[in-house]
């Protein structure tokens, strides 16, 4: 299977049908402004009057504006439900986090998946749900963001699945974090809400318009109608173009889901490399097809979320938000060509010549970068040499804040009496003393498998309450800025945390905006010359080197290469960068993505690729939500 011309075609088509989407919502509106018109002209015709067309512009800004507005308000308050983050969602659908809940070797097995995935893909761990009453097979991953984002599976999944299959529906759902789906599916969401609250003001007007209550006397069920009884063939006509918009919607968005289901499955095999786990656990689904999903997570709001479609369509495949299961399986089982010859050159090898970065790392522009087999072996293997209590203390939420302190603290044992002081003054004794058995077996780690060790600690460090959240990252600071000098793997587990960790800003119509708005790349040049500046210098102690580097890193900003400058080593030191990247995080994701190709270019430049240099590419793609698999060549 050529899964990387499958990815492409997938996205061009979902482009385009998001463009479809759009337009049609435009000629929705028109449509509803126009119906008085309409309604007009069809009833000269059936009197026997004729042709009456009478257009009133103001009656058409009233409809057309008022209905703008009520979508706009639905889908607003749907966005604001959404800004919790995933794990809001999940609670919303009953689904227990997997940590506090499940205890069993089939929940081990999922832990283990799931962590095996995060390292290969480079990404933090998600925080994984599980819905304990749905015996059917299904999953879904949600979130308005990446670093918020859910994964949510059946306990059908848990019982029923073998571990290739359970490895092949986990590679699906991480295929769509890595693709950032969780934002566009967000933004489906809270568009759907808008459009079904037209219909849904119309059955509330109905329901106003009957009344039903209890006789005090008798104590009898009594119903009768009232004043607002009047509106009933408004309240209905409402109900009914509603429901055409709604409808007209959900057919787009499934159209556009399909599109991303089978992306999700070229890259889940790419992921894994064994098309037979995730065809096995699509034909167990194939043979089961009463098996359905129930209560609040089979919303048809909900439905591209899935991992299978909650509910088929009975109307042709319309408004079916996923492919046929037989055609998911014929995709799998009559692959198209072999992916060795899509001329990906695996990351191992990547480093004897990052030049050709849009090659060898995967095209950055147009595309994540999806993980390899490789990067799981790779996972695999980092966690088997992890010490288990180390392991398990990452999964605790009493002793993961202290596995986190712990990454920072220094290699002299000597400072540790400084530091855990420094710890129970900034968050507390029970946290300091968790320090010293941890440790002996943190300072000992690879450098390497510090920061994989942070991603599997994040999820985990998302349940603490507020209070908790704030200690650890004061404390953190306090234990980076110890000796006046933020070093570069300092300077990443801290933007990791300050990502995943620090308070979230209100939901504002400005936020909604910006959500939605599409900056021009120009807007960004300041900051993205410093990131790469950063990166051309890290690479070189030479002026005439950075400079060669620089100017490979911003070949693909040609549109705003009068804008680029080398910035002087000063300028674009550590803490330049992070503000940098604070400004970069509100970009769209191609503009992150071209400046990561840029970035890795940069520090390539010379060939070599060093483990700080790996280590600072690897922060900004962090921070740039941009999350890139281990470079498996770095020592």
């Amino acid at each position: 299977m050529d899964f990387f011309a499958q990815q492409a075609t997938a996205r061009q088509r979902s482009a385009r049908l998001l463009t479809v989407f759009g337009i049609a919502l435009l000629l929705f509106l028109t449509f509803l402004g126009a119906l008085p018109a309409l309604l007009h002209h069809v009833w000269g015709l059936c009197s026997g009057v004729g042709w009456q067309w009478v257009w009133d512009w103001r009656v058409f800004a009233l409809l057309a504006g008022g209905a703008f507005l009520v979508l706009l308000t639905g889908a607003a308050i749907e966005w604001v439900n959404l800004a919790d983050g995933g794990a809001a969602l999940a609670a919303r659908l009953g689904a227990e986090p997997l940590s506090s809940s499940f205890r069993d070797e089939a929940a081990q097995r999922l832990r283990n998946i799931v962590e095996e995935m995060a390292i290969a893909s480079g990404r933090a761990a998600p925080r994984v749900f599980i819905l304990r009453h749905e015996p059917a097979l299904n999953a879904l991953t949600a979130g308005r963001r990446a670093d918020d984002a859910v994964l949510i599976l059946t306990r059908g999944c848990l019982d029923r699945l073998t571990r290739d299959e359970l490895q092949g529906v986990v590679a699906h759902e991480f295929s769509h974090l890595l693709h950032g789906d969780t934002a566009l599916d967000a933004r489906l969401v809270a568009l759907l809400s808008g459009l079904l609250f037209i219909p849904e003001l119309g059955v509330d007007l109905l329901r106003a318009g009957w009344s039903e209550g209890t006789d005090p006397q008798t104590h009898e069920p009594t119903s009768g109608p009232t004043p607002l009884l009047i509106l009933a063939p408004f309240a209905l006509l409402i109900v009914a173009v509603g429901y055409v918009g709604f409808l007209l919607a959900r057919a787009l968005q499934a159209a556009a889901s399909r599109q991303r289901e089978f992306l999700a499955d070229a890259s889940a095999v790419q992921f894994t490399r064994n098309p037979a786990g995730l065809a096995g656990a699509l034909a167990k689904v194939a043979a089961a097809p009463g098996d359905r999903l129930g209560g609040t997570a089979a919303s048809a709001k909900l439905g591209h979320l899935h991992f299978v479609a909650a509910r088929r369509s009975i109307l042709l495949d319309w408004f079916s938000t996923h492919p046929p299961i037989t055609a998911r399986l014929a995709a799998l089982e009559h692959p198209a060509g072999q992916p060795a010859s899509t001329g990906r050159i695996p990351l191992a090898r990547s480093l004897a010549d990052l030049a050709t970065v849009r090659t060898e790392l995967g095209s950055f522009v147009g595309a994540a970068v999806t993980p390899g087999a490789e990067h799981v072996t790779y996972s695999q293997r980092l966690l088997a040499s992890v010490p288990p209590a180390l392991l398990g203390a990452t999964r605790s939420p009493s002793s993961a804040p202290a596995v986190v302190l712990g990454l920072l603290l220094s290699r002299d044992e000597a400072r540790h009496a400084a530091e855990f002081d420094l710890v129970r003054r900034t968050a507390g004794a029970a946290l300091a003393d968790q320090l010293p058995p941890l440790a002996p077996d943190i300072t000992k780690l690879h450098r390497a498998k510090r920061l994989p060790l942070l991603g599997l600690a994040l999820p985990v460090l998302q349940s603490l309450p507020a209070p908790a959240k704030a200690s650890l990252l004061a404390a953190a600071r306090a234990l980076a800025e110890r000796d006046d000098e933020v070093q570069l793997f300092e300077f990443a587990l801290l933007k990791a945390l300050e990502r995943h960790l620090a308070p979230r800003r209100v939901a504002t119509v400005q936020g909604l905006r910006q959500a939605f708005a599409r900056p021009t790349v120009a807007h960004f040049a300041r900051p993205i010359a410093v990131i790469i500046s950063a990166c051309a210098r890290a690479s070189t102690d030479s002026h005439e080197q950075a400079v060669r580097a620089f100017q490979a890193g911003t070949a693909y900003f040609s549109g705003i290469m009068h804008l680029l400058a080398l910035a002087p080593a000063a300028d674009c030191g550590l803490d330049a960068v992070s503000p940098a990247l604070d400004s970069l995080a509100a970009a769209p994701e191609a503009y992150r993505r071209v400046l990561l190709a840029g970035c890795a270019r940069a520090v390539g430049f010379d060939r070599q690729v060093s483990q700080d240099e790996a280590e600072l590419v690897r922060a900004i793609a962090d921070a740039l939500d941009c999350p890139l698999p281990p470079l498996l060549g770095v020592e």
